[in-house]
């Protein structure tokens, strides 16, 4: 191929010396070369090759300017080409890194739902050195007070949230990760259905009304993801 393209322009070149030469061929074979002895047919020597290699220098000219502008709209097809593959390869490698840190966040929001699973029947003292209770029931008392009397408990908001810590840390652990999906997908469709699935996960897990009563703790306690949109009170909701 390179061989071809070597034959062309060496054909190219010998082309335009030969129309270059051939005035000059046809010229001097029936005028012969010789120094004129007046002005005028000098005048007259340069008007005629005048008159002759304008129009093929033009001719020339506009060919390498066609052939110019030919080769850099070549150039710039290539160079889009090239662009459009580099934006699909980053495209793709975009989505690759998306969906490795969205695999991460579900690894860790199924690890921190089971840590809050296991912490329901974690036991804790009550008042009564005697009796002790559930982490999971000390949470139902909590939201019964907090819809009953939110007054009642915010006087005691601080006791509750150490006594509920395990559950407290370990469900803002789960809405954060959820949450955070959002900044990790350039697109908001795509962000909301992963954020779905993993809803989904966590309920199938823990259950619809275990879900809202953490919400609702968080809400309770003025956790900082309070200040979000709520995952599971309103999802029953049309």
């Amino acid at each position: 191929m390179t061989d071809i393209y070597k034959n062309k322009k060496v054909y190219l070149f010998l082309f335009i010396i030969f129309i270059l030469a051939l005035p000059v061929i046809l010229f001097t074979s029936n005028f012969g070369i010789g120094f004129y002895p007046s002005i005028s047919q000098w005048s007259e020597l340069g008007s005629f090759f005048g008159g002759v290699y304008t129009p093929i220098l033009s001719i020339l000219t506009l060919s390498v300017i066609f052939m110019q502008a030919a080769l850099m709209l070549k150039q710039t097809k290539i160079q889009n080409k090239q662009l459009n593959l580099q934006n699909h390869q980053n495209e793709i490698q975009l989505d690759l890194i998306e969906r490795a840190e969205i695999a991460k966040l579900s690894k860790n929001i199924d690890y921190y739902t089971e840590l809050v699973n296991q912490s329901l029947n974690f036991t804790i003292q009550t008042d009564n050195p005697s009796q002790s209770i559930t982490l999971g029931n000390a949470l139902e008392d909590a939201i019964n007070i907090y819809t009953a009397d939110k007054t009642k408990f915010q006087d005691n908001q601080i006791m509750y949230k150490q006594c509920l810590s395990k559950l407290w840390l370990n469900w803002a652990l789960v809405v954060g990760n959820i949450r955070y999906i959002e900044t990790e997908t350039r697109f908001e469709e795509y962000a909301e259905k992963c954020m779905q699935i993993e809803c989904l996960k966590v309920m199938s897990k823990l259950g619809l009304q275990l879900c809202k009563d953490l919400d609702l703790l968080l809400i309770a306690t003025d956790h900082s993801l309070s200040n979000y949109p709520s995952l599971f009170l309103d999802y029953d909701k049309p």
